[in-house]
C-alpha cells in the first residue's frame, strides 16, 4: 500500500480539516501532491461546496448561517488557491 501525501491521510479527511478550520490552505499545501491527488482534492472541494450550498439553515438561526458562510469561504479560498497553484505549476515563471 502506497502512503498518501494528502494531509489527514485522505482527501475527504483533508476537506474536513479545511472546512472546520484546522488546516489553513496555502500554495505549499499542494506542493507535494501529485496530479491525480490534486484531481481528487478538486473533486472533494466541489462535492463539499455542493453539499454545503444545498443545506440552508433558517434565517433566524444566525450562528448556523455564520458557520455555513465560514465553511463556504474556506472552501472557496482553497479552490482559488488550488487553481492558482495549478496554473503556476503548468506555466512556471
Amino acid at each position: 500500500m502506497v502512503a498518501s501525501n494528502v494531509p489527514g491521510g485522505s482527501t475527504f479527511a483533508m476537506m474536513e480539516s479545511i472546512v472546520e478550520g484546522h488546516l489553513l490552505v496555502t500554495e505549499r499545501t499542494f506542493a507535494h501532491l501529485s496530479a491525480s491527488e490534486l484531481d481528487q482534492v478538486t473533486f472533494e472541494i466541489e462535492t463539499r461546496l455542493r453539499t454545503l450550498r444545498a443545506t440552508q439553515p433558517g434565517l433566524e438561526d444566525q450562528p448556523a448561517l455564520k458557520a455555513r458562510n465560514r465553511q463556504l469561504q474556506r472552501l472557496n479560498t482553497a479552490r482559488a488557491m488550488l487553481s492558482a497553484f495549478r496554473r503556476q505549476r503548468k506555466h512556471p515563471r
